[in-house]
């Protein structure tokens, strides 16, 4: 819980314009948002989707094969594992592209920021497709808004990024 201990009316006004002045730019609390959102889409990852409430869909028994049929030639030679081991962690790149520091993608401005991946298999998973089911990688829970929320006010009332 954020307090702040005030003795006068000097106080009381100076303590709130530094508090107005912060929720006009959050940009220092951002990073911390980041931190705490690349942290939950690992444990989305390493749950193949069940952190967030629903478990990924797995894969079809046809995957390995009919993945590599359609690869590059030889591929399946220098990866006689692909289709196997955990699911959308094949090479780790989509994994790094949301849980490394920044992300992939990460804007911040005064009163929002932007977080994802630019990885081009993101949207795929995320939403699905005719032939694969979505498998959900970042969604904005209650809880995630309700943790970054907290984060952002210890920012505005403390002023400190912990």
């Amino acid at each position: 819980m954020s307090s702040a201990k005030i003795s006068g009316d000097r106080e009381v006004r100076e303590l709130l314009r530094a508090m107005r002045e912060r929720a006009r730019d959050a940009g220092p609390a951002w990073p911390k948002v980041g931190d705490y959102i690349a942290d939950q889409v690992g444990r989305q990852f390493d749950s193949e989707g069940a952190h967030f409430g629903t478990p990924w869909d797995p894969r079809r028994p046809d995957y390995g094969p009919r993945a590599r049929m359609g690869g590059e030639p030889g591929w399946d030679a220098l990866r006689p594992d692909f289709g196997h081991g955990p699911l959308l962690v094949q090479t780790g790149e989509l994994r790094r592209s949301f849980t490394s520091r920044p992300m992939s993608v990460e804007r911040y401005e005064p009163t929002r920021a932007v977080f994802g991946s630019d990885d081009y298999r993101a949207p795929f998973h995320q939403h699905g497709t005719d032939d694969t089911p979505a498998r959900p990688i970042l969604l904005a829970t209650d809880l995630m808004a309700q943790d970054a929320s907290a984060i952002l006010a210890r920012y505005i009332v403390e002023g400190r990024v912990t």
